[in-house]
């Protein structure tokens, strides 16, 4: 059994990759999600939000998603989505706010609103 797994973040303009995941943490269409090493395989939808994941160094890392889904197979995790965003919790880069990020998402769905 692998004591870890890798996680794949994919967006047209952006890809983010964690080679040594222990547990992965997330908010599906049916309820919070928590993925660990060897977990059976699966595809599921995710809601807009944050991601967040503990790696074997100890950090952990958040990752801001717009609706994505998230493949599960061979220890290998792969989100993708329309547009994801670091948020480094540690303070090294500049925080993402929710509510900037929750504007994003309502524009968007207005727009297409809008479209149809």
């Amino acid at each position: 059994m692998d004591k870890y797994f890798k996680v794949e973040f994919s967006s047209p303009d952006n890809v983010i990759i964690f080679d040594n995941v222990y547990l992965l943490s997330l908010c599906s269409i049916e309820g919070e999600l928590t993925i660990l090493p060897d977990h059976s395989p699966f595809i599921i939808y995710l809601l807009p939000g944050s991601v967040t994941l503990r790696t074997l160094e100890k950090k952990e890392e958040k990752i801001i998603i717009d609706d994505a889904v998230l493949k599960v197979a061979n220890n290998c995790c792969n989100i993708m989505t329309s547009k994801l965003q670091k948020d480094d919790i540690n303070g090294h880069k500049k925080k993402i706010s929710m509510q900037h990020y929750s504007d994003y998402v309502d524009a968007v769905k207005e727009n297409q609103d809008m479209r149809d």
